[in-house]
């Protein structure tokens, strides 16, 4: 089956951060997850409690540690990062993660313009340079954009059919106590097909 997975890190922290294999069956070196701080009350935006910010990066490094992430490719764009990690480790996120031994690619999307073409394009840009490793695409919640664009990543680069992965993806991420909404953006423009318009659009 495409969801089964194979846990090698703390099941209920991942769900704790929405971080999971893409699917583990089609990509094992490609993950998927929240940035940190999605536990935090208020997202870890703004007054958020310091030490509560501090515990959730930890928690999530460990889980990137545990699953040995080389590579953190970051949707997430520049101001809700700086609102959320501005002061916080070693002083902001990519820092952060270089710190913890992690190469950091940004490839910034505004949530609120999402399905984004050329935001996609860039994305398959960076992974197609990377090296075998282990890699975990972010985004602000796991939810859309991260798992879009790890569906997208392997249909094109295996040639498989968009839509049957991203329906592998969602069950993947479930089987673990995860969740992902690759198709939702795409239901008032036709759902499956529409979302493999658009990885199509984007094809290597």
């Amino acid at each position: 089956m495409a969801g089964e997975v194979s846990a090698s890190w703390n099941i209920q922290d991942g769900a704790t951060h929405n971080f999971s294999p893409a699917c583990s069956s089609k990509a094992r070196k490609l993950f998927v997850s929240a940035v940190p701080g999605g536990d935090v009350p208020g997202w870890g935006l703004g007054e958020a409690d310091m030490g509560l910010r501090m515990m959730s990066m930890t928690s999530w490094l460990d889980l990137m540690h545990q699953c040995k992430i080389k590579h953190v490719v970051c949707t997430v764009d520049a101001e809700e990062l700086s609102k959320k990690f501005d002061g916080l480790c070693d002083g902001n996120f990519e820092k952060t993660c270089a710190g913890a031994g992690m190469a950091y690619h940004h490839c910034p999307m505004v949530a609120a313009t999402w399905p984004s073409p050329p935001g996609l394009a860039e994305c398959l840009r960076v992974l197609r340079g990377l090296p075998d490793e282990h890699v975990v695409i972010c985004c602000s919640d796991g939810r859309r954009i991260a798992p879009a664009v790890s569906a997208a990543w392997i249909a094109l680069s295996r040639e498989e059919a968009p839509s049957a992965v991203a329906e592998a993806v969602e069950q993947c991420a479930a089987s673990v106590g995860c969740s992902r909404y690759v198709l939702q953006p795409f239901t008032e423009k036709g759902g499956e097909e529409a979302f493999s318009g658009f990885a199509e659009e984007v094809r290597l």
